[in-house]
């Protein structure tokens, strides 16, 4: 019990620099766990420490027992296990069993340019990422799709309505009267000229933007600059020739769209429990998980 208990504060020390820093690549054991349902259900009240918490308890208690041959050490935490294991199964099958909702599916368009991240700033690539992302969009619209989702950072420019781009997108999925939650760039109000968020627009099929939302935890050294020692200039991989660069936005914000509430997280966002959870608690019936190619 205290190596499973000295092995998730571990983790959770581990999340430190996730959380300050937008690092995307610090895995927890109980991940290792996504593809049995009933094992993972624990998760929904302890956070995906609750599951590393129990495979290294189970392991623990089998190498003590191994050593000892006392097979009693097992006893409790295979007691424990059992619990968590049919405990998830109830709950699965009562979801199953649970009267479904009768709203409207949502027919959803995703358009994947494969787009190296770093021209984003790089205006002279703009009408080329452009013409990728009309191209996919004609392509969708044979689906009628209701909601079309492009990826974060989509264009090298700040979108604004009455944009060409977005007229012209808009006149090809016009007969499925489709919206679009666009990922781009936004120069930030108040700020330098040369400071931009990381955005993602709702435009409704009459061209308005009615809802915006700005990512708020940016990577470090990636798109937010890191004083290195030894090194004069901030490390910031993705910045642009005059100097332009990301800032965080400063709140979470639910998408009001004519298909539900919209939540939106942007790149590494989706690795924060905690950012799902309050727009599910805001009323998003909808998750998009916006990234770049």
């Amino acid at each position: 019990w205290i190596a499973a208990s000295l092995w998730i504060l571990l983790e959770f020390a581990l999340t430190v620099p996730v959380v300050a820093f937008g690092f995307p690549f610090l895995p927890n054991l109980g991940n290792t766990q996504w593809n049995v349902p009933s094992l993972i259900q624990i998760a929904s009240l302890t956070g995906v420490l609750g599951v590393s918490f129990l495979i290294v308890l189970i392991n623990a208690a089998l190498a003590a027992a191994l050593r000892t041959r006392q097979w009693r050490t097992l006893l409790p935490a295979l007691a424990l296990l059992a619990l968590v294991w049919i405990g998830g199964w109830l709950r699965i099958q009562a979801a199953d069993r649970a009267p479904q909702e009768t709203a409207s599916p949502i027919r959803v368009a995703v358009l994947q340019g494969d787009i190296p991240p770093f021209p984003k700033f790089e205006r002279v690539q703009g009408n080329l990422l452009a013409q990728r992302y009309l191209d996919l969009a004609r392509k969708a619209s044979e689906a009628r799709p209701n909601l079309v989702i492009w990826t974060e950072s989509a264009v090298p420019w700040a979108l604004e309505e009455g944009d060409d781009l977005v007229e012209t997108a808009l006149k090809i999925t016009q007969p499925a009267q489709a919206c679009h939650l666009v990922g781009t760039l936004f120069r930030a109000p108040g700020g330098p000229t040369n400071a931009f968020h990381s955005t993602a627009f709702l435009i409704l099929p009459d061209g308005q933007i009615v809802a915006q939302y700005h990512k708020m935890r940016l990577i470090a050294m990636a798109e937010l600059p890191v004083n290195l020692p030894g090194v004069t200039h901030p490390v910031c991989a993705l910045s642009g020739p005059n100097g332009e660069r990301l800032v965080p936005g400063s709140s979470l914000s639910v998408l009001d769209s004519p298909l539900g509430r919209i939540g939106v997280t942007i790149c590494n966002e989706s690795l924060y429990s905690d950012m799902t959870r309050a727009l599910v608690q805001r009323g998003a019936g909808l998750l998009v998980a916006m990234s770049n190619d």
